[in-house]
């Protein structure tokens, strides 16, 4: 009778430990929601960046800036001059 409520403890520990609902599962699913979290602050940050972003592009000035220096465009009446040796 004994051995069968040791062996009983001992399939109790054992579900606690390792069940659907146990310790480690437990253990598992912290970590998944801590990483869920460090994404979600990443994502929350490059979402502000992108709405700065957009705010940003709806400046004139930016956007000139912006078009100017990505894409080589100049004003009319402007003379683009390059001097070689001081390409970045």
């Amino acid at each position: 009778m004994r051995w069968k409520l040791v062996l009983l403890a001992c399939f109790l520990i054992a579900l606690t430990v390792i069940g659907e609902r146990g310790a480690y599962r437990l253990y598992q699913l912290k970590k998944i929601a801590q990483k869920m979290k460090n994404e979600n602050h990443l994502l929350q940050k490059e979402n502000e960046s992108l709405i700065k972003e957009i705010e940003n592009l709806q400046e004139a000035d930016y956007l000139e800036r912006l078009i100017r220096e990505q894409w080589g465009y100049l004003r009319e009446g402007e003379t683009l001059l390059e001097i070689p040796g001081n390409s970045p």
